[in-house]
């Protein structure tokens, strides 16, 4: 009987612990904390049988993830005897895992190391895996590459023995990586698989963080509609956990879309949950809660509440840490001004300058409050004055600010702040140093600054672009918009003009019905009457067109959503309606501050680098069936001993630092383009697929040096790619200059291909002949218009980004 009884005993044991671990692995950290209680409890009076340190150790797992550490502490203060060895690795797992990051890291690591060898020695290929993945959680920020590698491995080992729960949470933490290094694109695919494992798997709470880090994604990529789909189905699993500190979090993301998307009240409301979720004890949580709750308060004019949560915000942050103290005293400033204290709002933004002077972000913030409360004053002097002071710590902490978390969100406030400067410059009848401030955004908002100079010393820029226009005979018209009133510099070789037009509500509205009449319709404006496109030309030509005259050279300047817009396609009403392509030779500068007097280009080409029809399969894009053709049209204007071209399994990402770019006058792609808008420098050129993968990011060309005249991508997106963006795509022209290459040819939307080869031919071969890039792009286009493809869609996507003028 004994024996019978031991066996059926052993066996509610064993039931009860797949229950238990079953519960963990679905993320119902509840249910499987009583059932491990329940199995410990239980084996307390056998110290002989292995199932109180089985049930110590998965009890012990689960309160790690509840973030209890103190009793997973408890529970790991024992050692395993020596006769339940097989328990060894897991032990050390966890021991490992709990010490890491703590003064006893490095005997965390070597615990760690330990528990992935012990594993592999008994042949245990469950823990192995799991060893690996805590492992890698135990250095993913610290060291992340080196915890990606630990993840492949956990994966590989998962994949092939099939450990789905240890696979998707293998998964997920690779696509988290790529967050954290801000590479959207490359997180994307794998959040992706994470949630089909984690779905198969049953592990309900990895699918829905994975579906919180895609809206993250998308979120970053300006996609909010996709970003909430995402974050609203992930709240909907998290909110059946019962898991405060997740779903608080996923509250909170969901409010910071709905803000994105201006919908205040909607965004005040999950901020309020995210806010009740949250316990005092803990503190810095709840302090954040209660900071972003204060914030939006704040804008919404609640000042009474956003006063209160305020000061519940300030009572329980760690009052050590000065960044977050600094950023609640903000919040508190800007109650002040917004009540009319100017006094007070004036000596509370000083107390922020003294608590955040180590703080880049909340510095020049207190310094724009401060200006905005003087300029409110009228007192211009000391506006002017911290406004300039502001503008020096984003110049000298450039590239920290954008690195900063909320990075959209941030850089929503720095658009604000040169908005606010440039009006009150303005206001005071100095446009051109306004001119200057605008220009100098672009700089701060897309990259750091191109040639290395802060923005204080760009005050001869006028003069300067005078002086290229004369040279050149161009015409630059430089665009700002703003909430109230946008503006348009046309600066020639002899005077310049700045012009207030519409505002920018009314000038988005008409660029998005146009470009949806040429780029989804496919329609020819021309054959029918088209408001968007005619009352464009009123609202951003006519204003300025006395100093535009017909055969114009132009240079563009676009400001926000002007980068989407083709300003060739838009309709000149007399003496017949036409296009204004007929009329000008247009290029596009990203940045005045970057434009240099110089020769035009023309056909010098010593030399060609040609990449593109690359493979496709594993990366989501289609094929491009003319992308050969295309290939071969380019290859052909050049001398058959000066053109590398790499094409199919050939045109991978480690090809083209191989190739030494450097030594090429032209670079041409034929291939895909993901646009990232929020963060252009994360746009990738999609290229065949290798061990590190097939993107080539617009950061990764910046960093090698270039002396190519010209670079052309010839981008198509293809069925299931995001949308392209104006935004996105400069942020190539931005790389490229950076690099120094000095032209940059690029697509605003999806392109056909035979028109494209056909376009790129007709350009290729007239720059062949002498003619500039622009006036070569122009002829090719004009061809085009008078055949069969005279429709805008065809011709007018490409769009020429030049410095030299």
């Amino acid at each position: 009987m004994a024996i019978i009884f031991a066996t059926a005993c052993g066996r509610h044991q064993d039931e009860l612990y797949r229950s238990a671990k079953a519960r963990f692995e679905e993320g119902r950290f509840l249910d499987a904390t009583k059932l491990a209680q329940q199995g410990y409890a239980s084996s307390q009076d056998n110290p002989q049988s292995p199932w109180r340190w089985k049930f110590a150790l998965l009890l012990a797992e689960v309160q790690l993830f509840r973030a209890d550490t103190k009793s997973a502490e408890a529970l790991l203060a024992d050692h395993p005897p020596a006769r339940f060895a097989f328990l060894t690795p897991r032990y050390e797992m966890l021991r490992g895992y709990l010490l890491s990051g703590t003064k006893r890291d490095a005997e965390g690591q070597d615990l760690l190391k330990r528990a992935v060898a012990d594993a592999r020695s008994l042949g245990d290929v469950e823990v192995q895996s799991d060893a690996w993945l805590y492992f890698g959680m135990s250095r993913m920020y610290a060291a992340p590459l080196a915890a990606d590698s630990d993840f492949q491995r956990a994966q590989s080992l998962a994949q092939a023995n099939r450990l789905e729960y240890e696979q998707a949470a293998a998964l997920s933490n690779r696509g988290l990586i790529q967050i954290n290094r801000e590479r959207y694109a490359d997180a994307i695919p794998l959040l992706e698989a994470a949630r089909q494992v984690a779905d198969r798997a049953g592990a309900r709470l990895i699918s829905a963080l994975a579906l919180n880090n895609l809206a993250v994604c998308y979120e970053n990529f300006g996609n909010l509609d996709q970003a909430l789909q995402f974050q609203e189905s992930s709240v909907r699993e998290l909110e059946q956990f019962g898991l405060e500190k997740f779903l608080s979090t996923g509250y909170s993301e969901l409010g910071l879309i709905h803000l994105r998307r201006e919908e205040t009240a909607v965004a005040l409301r999950y901020f309020q949950g995210a806010f009740n979720l949250v316990s005092k004890d803990a503190r810095v949580q709840y302090s954040l809660a209660a900071a972003l709750l204060a914030d939006v308060l704040e804008q919404t004019g609640s000042l009474d509440e956003a006063q209160r949560f305020s000061k519940i915000a300030f009572d329980f942050a760690d009052q050590q840490d000065k960044a977050a103290i600094a950023s609640i005293t903000l919040t508190q400033a800007a109650i002040a001004e917004r009540r009319g204290q100017h006094d007070q709002a004036i000596a509370i933004y000083q107390e922020t300058l003294k608590i955040g002077n180590d703080a880049p972000s909340v510095l020049w913030q207190a310094r724009a409050g401060l200006a905005g409360v003087y300029a409110a004053q009228g007192d211009f002097a000391n506006a002017d004055q911290n406004y300039a002071k502001a503008l020096a710590v984003i110049a000298s902490n450039r590239a920290d600010q954008l690195k900063t978390d909320y990075k959209i969100t941030f850089l929503s406030n720095l658009i604000r702040f040169y908005q606010d400067y440039v009006a009150l410059l303005i206001q005071h009848g100095d446009s051109n140093r306004a001119l200057e401030i605008a220009d100098s955004s672009r700089a701060s908002v897309l990259t750091e600054d191109l040639l290395g100079q802060s923005e204080t010393s760009r005050a001869a820029l006028l003069p300067q672009i005078q002086k290229a226009a004369k040279g050149s005979r161009s015409v630059f018209l430089f665009y700002w918009l703003a909430p109230r009133t946008s503006y348009v510099w046309a600066i020639t070789g002899f005077e310049s003009k700045a012009v207030p037009l519409s505002d920018q509500r009314q000038i988005s509205q008409d660029v998005a019905s146009y470009r949806a009449l040429i780029e989804q319709e496919k329609r020819d404006p021309l054959a029918g009457s088209s408001q968007a496109g005619a009352r464009l030309y009123q609202e951003l030509i006519a204003p300025v067109a006395a100093l535009v005259p017909r055969g114009s050279r132009v240079v563009v300047v676009p400001d926000g959503v002007l980068h989407n817009l083709n300003f060739e396609t838009l309709l000149v009403a007399s003496p017949q309606p036409h296009y204004w392509i007929d009329e000008v030779t247009i290029s596009i500068a990203p940045s005045l501050g970057i434009v240099r007097a110089g020769k035009p280009s023309s056909s010098a080409r010593r030399s060609l680098l040609l990449m593109g029809d690359p493979v496709t399969e594993g990366t989501g894009y289609p094929p491009l069936p003319q992308a050969a053709l295309e290939i071969a049209k380019v290859e052909r204007q050049f001398p058959a001993n000066g053109a590398t071209v790499l094409t199919g399994p050939q045109a991978v990402v480690d090809a083209y630092s191989a190739a030494q770019p450097g030594k090429f006058s032209t670079i041409h792609f034929a291939t895909h383009v993901d646009a990232n808008a929020q963060s252009p420098l994360d746009s990738s050129i999609i290229l065949s697929p290798q061990a590190n993968g097939f993107r080539l990011y617009a950061r990764d060309v910046a960093r090698m040096p270039l002396h190519a005249d010209l670079v052309t991508i010839s981008a198509c997106r293809g069925a299931g790619a995001r949308t392209l963006s104006g935004e996105g795509l400069v942020g190539f022209a931005w790389a490229f200059f950076q690099a120094r290459a000095q032209n940059v040819v690029t697509s605003l939307w999806d392109v056909y291909d035979n028109s494209t080869a056909q376009l790129m031919d007709d350009f290729y071969s007239s720059v062949a002949a002498g003619h500039s890039y622009a006036d070569a792009l122009r002829q090719a286009k004009l061809k085009m218009l008078h055949s069969n493809y005279q429709r805008p869609y065809y011709w007018a996507p490409f769009q020429l980004y030049s410095r030299t003028i």
